[in-house]
């Protein structure tokens, strides 16, 4: 509440981002069918080790971010800004969903774009399964790195130091 008694509004934490995030999302589907357009997928060599790769090392960096920092993280929520970079989960989050809607959006495209349009489709999925991974993991496995996203607004909200 403001000193004149009228509450303020916290754009930061507001449903407008609600809003923009699922615009993103649905921008994000027709980046991804645009992606697999036969033209733009001349010189794309994407293929199962890249895959496979991006799997298994997307979780170990979310891991290794969160276990060697001591700071306590925000939980990421779909009212947030992803712009705050003092908020890193919030755009990892969202990211991990704009890839995913990436995937979606190839896959429809996927008739027209053969084997090539096959492995950058797979490539946008496994990117968005291992972000997805990696957040299970450094939720599960540091519960305590994270507090809920009620309280102080993203950006202008004081980072809380770990005793950890």
């Amino acid at each position: 509440m403001s000193p004149k008694g009228k509450r303020e509004f916290a754009f930061r934490d507001s449903n407008v981002w609600t809003f923009v995030n699922g615009a993103l999302m649905v921008a994000s589907v027709w980046v991804g069918y645009g992606e697999l357009s036969p033209k733009r997928l001349g010189e794309t060599n994407a293929e199962a080790i890249l895959c496979i790769l991006l799997i298994v090392l997307l979780p170990m960096l979310l891991v290794g971010w969160v276990h060697f920092s001591r700071r306590r993280y925000r939980r990421p929520a779909w009212n947030r800004s992803p712009f705050c970079w003092r908020d890193p989960f919030q755009a990892l989050f969202l990211s991990s969903r704009y890839l995913f809607a990436m995937f979606v959006g190839g896959l429809l495209r996927l008739h027209e774009s053969g084997l090539r349009g096959f492995w950058v489709a797979a490539a946008f999925g496994s990117m968005a399964l291992g972000l997805l991974i990696g957040e299970q993991i450094v939720y599960r496995v540091y519960p305590d790195r994270f507090r809920n996203t009620e309280g102080k607004a993203g950006c202008n909200a004081r980072e809380e130091k770990s005793n950890v």
